[in-house]
């Protein structure tokens, strides 16, 4: 029995070892970023900001009769805008903002940040994904 427990308490030091020293990884990217964000936060936020330009400029045409083929596709692009939205506020508040002194402490919070909302960004990406391959599944199947 003493072995069992040993080898639990093995196991548990090992995976605390592993998340401190991808915190430490993560706050050292953080810290010597130009932007104040993980590469990973950066490629979010590019990417989502080309998406938002798009929607946008999708917003910037005529409204489309009720009954118009492509009126649903506006209406599933205005609901991934907002999922979008959601996504680039979260992703905001990962970023380091004006960091003068205490930045090392500012980097950890910022890597804890992302370390806890790292679900909540995989589902807003997976909703925006899911939304996205329906307009292109959409636009396939809508007649010229």
């Amino acid at each position: 029995m003493e072995a069992l427990a040993a080898l639990s308490l093995a196991g548990n030091v090992v995976q605390f070892v592993q998340f401190a020293y991808g915190l430490i990884h993560s706050t050292s990217r953080i810290y010597a970023s130009a932007t104040g964000a993980s590469a990973r936060t950066e490629h979010l936020d590019y990417v989502h900001n080309q998406l938002m330009d798009q929607y946008k400029k999708m917003s910037e045409v005529e409204p489309l009769p009720a009954g118009h083929g492509l009126a649903r596709l506006v209406d599933m692009a205005t609901t991934s805008k907002q999922v979008g939205q959601q996504l680039l506020d979260m992703i905001d508040e990962l970023k380091l903002k004006n960091a003068k002194s205490g930045k090392w402490w500012k980097s950890l919070g910022k890597a804890l940040r992302e370390a806890r909302t790292l679900d909540e960004v995989k589902e807003l990406e997976k909703r925006i994904d899911d939304l996205q391959r329906v307009m292109v599944l959409y636009l396939c199947a809508t007649p010229g």
